[in-house]
């Protein structure tokens, strides 16, 4: 069996970056530049700062935290429902593999991911939860001592992190053109949910083992065009082959066993009642949730919608969220729509009316803004849907700049209702 993408080791052994990853990273790089719009540098790693707590907390949500809360809930409910049939083709595929199964686990993938997307917008939720933000780092055991792997002081993961951290680096799972023995599948290590806790960015954002990217390129694999031969053993196949093969359902199946714990951690959280979060929120006066709502909006105006629409810009598809599976648009069109709600709601909208009256301006209103910016993105998914790929052409790159001028006057309207608040 080949090594793995990176090395694995125990305590005792060094983990070494081999000189043609480097290379592969660094040619990833690119001097095309998207339009001109300033997005802040995405951190899942951490929970985006909270308003000092008021002296005067209300007791009571604002009409803009309670509507946030409802929206949220409801979409955490979807997601919740629909993971549950993700989970079982998954375990379904990988325990009787068959060109149908794929099939399934695929559309499984995708209408379930969109779920998740819709429900992104909360990593930007400036509070930070006890089980959702501080997720135990599971280190590698020290074998001399036969001890199983534990978890590591003063690190933390995000569930963000665990459930859709992308972009990933594949062949740190199973093999990528010119490198055909790299990755877990191609190592000798057990795989085992365990064992991805442990590998999980161990050194390198991009070494992700758990969540919805791994399942994807697994699912796909680099080039999109997978096949259920990469999964099927047979006697006529040489023992290498059928090793791997297995290795591969196994990888599958310990990643369905992750994204399930994962997924079930998240549901937990918000089938309390209160939740969290309402508990938390309640502690700030009213003005204050107002800033919280636009702040958890802006990030995902900024972090999600604005950051996709730079990496199609640009051309960047490697950099896409989706990329392996073609999606990303789809991704994209489902991420908005939360965003959209909330910010279509009464509160915010009387908010934003307000503020346009007390500042004289005569633009376009936030209303026309979001309508503008969904008809962006409905342009941009029926651009992927008629071609079937997620490459843009001269038309989708000029709709994607034009979207990222809609933010940019978003932001700014974000902004100054805080700055005035």
């Amino acid at each position: 069996m080949g090594q793995l993408y990176g090395q694995y080791k125990t305590p005792s052994m060094m983990r070494i970056t081999p000189f043609w990853l480097l290379l592969t990273l660094l040619s990833g790089c690119s001097d095309e530049k998207a339009a001109p719009v300033t997005v802040a540098q995405t951190d899942t790693t951490s929970t985006p700062t909270s308003p000092r707590i008021s002296d005067a907390g209300s007791g009571t949500l604002a009409p803009a935290a309670s509507s946030l809360i409802d929206i949220s809930a409801s979409a955490v409910g979807h997601y919740c429902e629909v993971s549950a049939t993700l989970i079982t083709s998954l375990a379904g595929f990988s325990n009787h593999p068959s060109a149908e199964a794929l099939l399934e686990a695929k559309s499984a993938w995708q209408q379930t991911h969109e779920s998740l997307m819709r429900i992104g917008y909360l990593k930007y939720l400036p509070i930070d939860h006890p089980a959702l933000d501080h997720i135990p780092v599971v280190s590698a055991p020290d074998q001399d001592a036969g001890k199983t792997p534990v978890e590591t002081a003063n690190q933390r993961l995000r569930i963000w992190q665990v459930l859709d951290q992308t972009p990933l680096l594949g062949g740190y799972l199973d093999y990528v053109q010119q490198y055909p023995f790299s990755g877990i599948v191609n190592s000798e290590i057990d795989i085992t949910e365990q064992t991805l806790r442990v590998e999980f960015q161990f050194s390198d954002d991009m070494y992700v083992t758990t969540g919805f990217h791994a399942a994807e390129f697994m699912l796909w694999g680099e080039d999109g065009k997978r096949t259920v031969a990469d999964f099927l053993t047979a006697p006529e196949k040489t023992e290498d082959h059928n090793q791997r093969a297995g290795r591969r359902l196994g990888l599958i199946k310990a990643i369905n066993e992750a994204l399930k714990t994962d997924t079930e951690k998240l549901c937990a959280a918000w089938s309390e009642s209160p939740t969290y979060y309402v508990s938390k929120i309640r502690q700030y006066g009213h003005l204050q949730q107002l800033e919280i709502v636009l702040q958890t909006v802006k990030g995902a105006l900024q972090l999600i919608i604005a950051a996709e629409l730079q990496h199609y810009a640009a051309g960047a598809s490697s950099d896409y969220h989706s990329s392996y599976s073609g999606n990303s648009m789809n991704d994209l069109k489902a991420a908005y729509y939360s965003i959209n709600k909330i910010l279509q709601e009464q509160p915010l909208q009387s908010t934003f009316s307000e503020s346009m009256q007390s500042n004289a301006e005569s633009a376009q209103t936030m209303e026309t803004l979001l309508l503008q910016l969904k008809d962006v993105i409905d342009r941009l998914t029926q651009g992927t849907e008629k071609d079937g790929t997620d490459q843009p052409e001269k038309n989708d790159i000029a709709q994607a700049e034009k979207g990222l001028e809609l933010i940019n006057e978003m932001v700014m309207r974000i902004d100054t209702i805080i700055d005035t608040h």
